[in-house]
């Protein structure tokens, strides 16, 4: 019988362990090189980019839900999106963003249904996922479910922070949308802090916000203020004009209050009173309610013991404008002494008897509270001048370009006594300063539209000259604001005039 024994010493076998390794790197090669080249494609957002992915990798899921996306959001074509989202979810059912985008498509669709059940399987995968949960408070609240919107509202705060960026500003925004549907789904602040609102300073400031945004977007729409578009995103720094406007409006501001439900400071005695609008379930509560409302809120975040601790200023504005708004100015100034007892800015710009703040314009505005504010106003430009002052290292520069405007956009709302004679102070500067009409000052209380002092207008080029002007306010006098005004506006401004050194003191 012929020996068939087989050596993996010959040369024959030599080469078949040879062709098998190399056949196998070639294999395992390969196989990383289309994974890579997937892979790649996978990462892209275009059409090309992600059916060569697919076509490389066919079990990935990656490029399907790329695709279903920019089926949702590029192509706006979500009958193709819940395709493509549907393979991504079949080679990958624990992916909660497919579920997410997929019930985007589904809501896009019309098909509350299929939303649900997306929804239902996106918490399945990710029952911590603030997003998700976000989501899942937006359909239950869209189909008017407020309890269901509420419990899923509050586990947004109760998630793994997975979605903050270094700044953490992916999470306060969920945090934000969280605290606005609750709000607008249970109007009872006493419930919603005690059942809902995480005990933490800066949730009930995101919450104080939303409620007096709502409210002032209300009195702003029952003022029917002339030549003002209503904010969708209201921003109070733009918005300082506005909110004196409302408080000038004396003669309308009684009826507008009613109209809304909105009162003075006895409110919560005199609420039933008040006229307010019909009852909606998807529509902000009346402005009674939110009167009260915020009021509570300020009161519970008071008990945190913000003195001593730096907050920034801006924080306390809208309140400070909404405390202003309802003709509380003495609680509004102790809002602001409240919110800024931490910081070093506001200190140092307290001057002994200047009860303007900042009046040598020698540290940063603020834009806020009972600081100077600069509004945005066409054509006018205000901002703080090194090269120039009259004493210190800088002063403030108001630069008008040919604009008809009765505002420069400089404003500081100062708080007084009644029945008190002032002494005003100031000094002004001018470059090319041509109009028909001028700059000046204007000092008035908001509230009863009474004019205590207007200068002579600024025009062609000044020196530094002092301008000083005193009055006695009125007994029903709490609140007055001092401007850059011009009156008449028929007639363009245009040239630089810098202010510097100002001051009110009470006089003897």
């Amino acid at each position: 019988m012929r020996n068939t024994t087989f050596s993996l010493n010959s040369r024959p076998a030599s080469i078949v362990w040879l062709l098998a390794l190399a056949g196998s790197t070639i294999w395992f090669s390969w196989v990383c090189a289309r994974s890579a080249i997937g892979g790649y494609y996978s990462r892209a957002l275009d059409e090309g980019h992600l059916s060569r992915s697919i076509s490389f990798e066919p079990l990935n899921a990656e490029p399907h839900f790329r695709l279903g996306v920019r089926r949702l959001l590029a192509d706006l074509d979500p009958e193709a999106a819940v395709t493509e989202l549907n393979r991504a979810l079949q080679l990958n059912p624990h992916d909660s963003r497919g579920w997410l985008a997929l019930q985007q498509a589904y809501l896009v669709l019309g098909d509350p249904q299929q939303r649900k059940v997306a929804l239902l399987n996106a918490e399945q995968s990710d029952p911590t996922s603030p997003r998700v949960q976000w989501e899942l408070a937006n359909y239950y609240f869209m189909q008017d479910d407020k309890a269901a919107a509420l419990a899923h509202a509050k586990r947004v705060f109760l998630g793994p922070e997975v979605l903050v960026d270094e700044k953490g500003s992916a999470q306060r925004s969920l945090e934000a949308g969280a605290l606005r549907l609750a709000w607008r789904s249970m109007p009872d602040m006493n419930y919603l802090l005690d059942n809902v609102v995480p005990r933490n300073a800066d949730d009930y400031l995101i919450l104080l916000d939303i409620v007096v945004t709502d409210i002032s977007q209300s009195q702003t729409e029952s003022l029917d203020i002339e030549g003002q578009d209503q904010p969708v995103a209201f921003n109070w720094r733009d918005q300082v004009r506005r909110s004196w406007r409302f408080a000038t409006r004396h003669d309308d501001a009684t009826s507008g209050m009613q109209q809304s439900g909105t009162t003075d400071s006895s409110s919560a005695d005199n609420s039933e009173n008040s006229q307010t609008r019909p009852s909606n379930s998807s529509a902000v509560p009346e402005n009674t309610t939110q009167v009260a409302a915020a009021k509570e809120l300020w009161r519970r975040f008071q008990a945190f013991g913000t003195t001593g601790k730096e907050y920034r200023p801006e924080r306390a504005y809208p309140f400070v404008l909404f405390m202003i708004a309802q003709h509380e100015p003495d609680a509004a100034l102790q809002v602001w002494q409240q919110l800024t007892a931490g910081s070093k800015i506001t200190a140092e710009s307290r001057e002994p008897g200047n009860l303007l703040l900042n009046g040598s314009f020698e540290h940063d505005i603020l834009s806020s509270g009972f600081d100077w504010t600069i509004l945005s106003v066409p054509a006018v430009k205000a901002n703080l001048d090194r090269s120039v002052s009259h004493t210190g290292r800088q002063s403030l520069s108001i630069y008008f370009d040919q604009v008809i405007t009765d505002d420069s956009g400089v404003v500081q709302f100062v708080p007084v006594k009644s029945n008190t004679k002032y002494q005003f102070n100031s000094f002004l500067r001018s470059r090319d300063l041509f109009s028909q009409s001028g700059p000046r000052w204007c000092v008035e209380d908001p509230y009863a539209r009474k004019l205590y002092l207007e200068s002579e207008p600024f025009l062609g080029d000044l020196e530094w000259t002092p301008y000083s002007g005193n009055f006695v306010t009125g007994a029903d006098t709490k609140l007055l604001v001092v401007r850059i005004c011009r009156d008449p506006a028929e007639k363009p401004v245009e040239g630089r005039l810098w202010i510097d050194d100002v001051s009110l003191t009470e006089s003897n």
